[in-house]
């Protein structure tokens, strides 16, 4: 049994229905968290784990067809989560009901779009141990590009 493969549990039905229930869940705590952080608090774990849920989001926007200016405006929240947890990892509670509702669009993307998440999932992965360890830069995310233009990310 050692050259067995252990099966992936998220190709059956079970295991994935359990993945989606996991990521609600998170969602729906992180989005709390965004909400009912105090102003100027550090929130280096919210922080990361936004890092991740919005930065997966972010990408998967960025590489498929999606409603409206959600590729921009994930972007520009994974922008102002980087430059939050650049800036001592300090909450600007200014930021908590955008941030909650791009948690929503980006748990909707990645669902939709499972196999691309998946695969982009680890570069998200390392944003947010940056963000954990405290070694993020405000310009880690690159200004977003939008139908020729240069927009402030």
């Amino acid at each position: 049994m050692a050259g067995r493969k252990k099966p992936n549990p998220l190709l059956s039905p079970v295991g994935r229905a359990l993945a989606v229930q996991a990521l609600q869940s998170e969602v729906l705590n992180q989005g709390l968290g965004c909400l009912l952080a105090e102003h100027g608090s550090e929130q280096r774990e919210l922080l990361a784990c936004l890092a991740v849920l919005l930065g997966v989001g972010a990408e998967v926007a960025a590489q498929v067809q999606c409603d409206g200016d959600n590729a921009p405006g994930l972007h520009q929240a994974l922008a102002v989560v980087v430059r939050m947890a650049a800036d001592g990892c300090r909450w600007d509670d200014a930021w908590g009901a955008q941030l909650q509702l791009a948690l929503e669009v980006s748990s909707q993307l990645i669902r939709e779009h499972s196999a691309l998440a998946a695969r982009v999932l680890p570069g998200a992965c390392a944003l947010s141990q940056d963000v954990k360890l405290g070694r993020v830069r405000a310009d880690a995310i690159a200004p977003l590009v939008f139908k020729g233009e240069v927009l402030c990310g």
